[in-house]
């Protein structure tokens, strides 16, 4: 028995990971790395995961969106 409680915690809790990360690319994760300093920079901290889900979907596209720019704005 404990064996199988014990598998369901380690798929739990790695399902939970995944979630975390966006379970996407390297580049997902390097976003998210960026995300979690942004946090720590500026004393960020959600209520629950569902809130923090929301603003690290906006973090993403904002970051986004300015790299873009910069990108057709460099100069020549």
């Amino acid at each position: 028995m404990a064996s199988k409680s014990t598998s369901l915690v380690l798929i739990l809790l790695f399902g939970l990971w995944a979630l975390e990360t966006n379970g996407g690319t390297i580049k997902d994760a390097s976003m998210y790395k960026r995300f979690k300093e942004y946090m720590v920079k500026y004393g960020k901290m959600y209520k629950d995961p569902v809130e923090k889900n929301i603003r690290y979907k906006i973090f993403k596209e904002t970051v986004e969106s300015v790299e873009t720019l910069q990108e057709k704005h460099k100069p020549l």
